[in-house]
């Protein structure tokens, strides 16, 4: 089942090259800023609108930037989430990507469906295998003129 799913996941990845190069792109110059922090790690998340897009596949990149009094050389990032209120899972399975600018990942087909609370965790996992969960809490509505403050 695994060899299967990891199967899907690089057929899907070869069919989309053009399509995560292109949101790499335009991540990197229209972009809705966020930042959320623990004790040992700041994330600042990009959108690629000034909101959260409703029922559309899109992306976010995220950069992690290790604050702890001894930094660790490398984090992989991982991700889980979820709709509040209906306690339900997200309706995708999110790539993470590392991309070469250090700290930076990209993360493809996010989506989100239904209009209401939704969480993101961050689940960072350093060198030491140390495991840390950040949660960042979003509303998302379907009028796109009242989601332009999220």
């Amino acid at each position: 089942m695994k060899l299967f799913r990891l199967l899907i996941l690089i057929i899907v990845t070869l069919l989309n090259t053009t399509t995560l190069s292109s949101n790499t792109q335009q991540l990197a110059h229209n972009y809705h800023q966020v930042g959320i922090a623990s004790e040992s790690y700041r994330l600042e998340l990009y959108t690629q609108t000034d909101r959260i897009p409703f029922n559309k596949m899109h992306s976010w990149k995220v950069i992690v930037h290790d604050t702890s009094p001894s930094p660790n050389l490398r984090v992989d990032v991982s991700i889980d989430g979820g709709m509040i209120a209906h306690k339900h899972g997200l309706p995708t399975t999110p790539i993470v990507e590392r991309l070469t600018t250090p700290d930076t990942y990209l993360i493809h087909g996010l989506k989100f469906q239904m209009e209401g609370e939704w969480f993101i965790d961050f689940i960072l996992s350093d060198t030491t295998n140390n495991t840390l969960a950040i949660r960042h809490i979003f509303n998302v509505e379907c009028d796109s003129t009242a989601n332009k403050n999220q």
